[in-house]
């Protein structure tokens, strides 16, 4: 019996793996959402996402990973949001 060889292929496709980060920014004391707050990645350089008048937000094209994300009401200029 003649041996018989088979070749297989495999392509490997690594695809970048991005997520959203959706959510409420909410005044800690009173719990009402703080609109126009100030929210980021902690340790990223783009400009933050500001959010709506029901405080809420929406971060798209997250890297995958662990992140941080860090907001800061509009009222309070004086703070840093990273």
């Amino acid at each position: 019996m003649k041996p018989c060889s088979i070749a297989t292929v495999l392509w490997l496709i690594t695809l970048p793996c991005h997520a959203a980060i959706t959510g409420v920014v909410v005044d800690d004391l009173s719990n009402l959402p703080v609109a126009d707050a100030r929210v980021r990645l902690q340790a990223t350089t783009g400009a933050p996402f500001v959010t709506a008048a029901d405080g809420q937000f929406n971060l798209d094209n997250i890297p995958a990973g662990p992140v941080v994300v860090t907001a800061v009401p509009s009222y309070d200029s004086s703070r840093a949001i990273n």
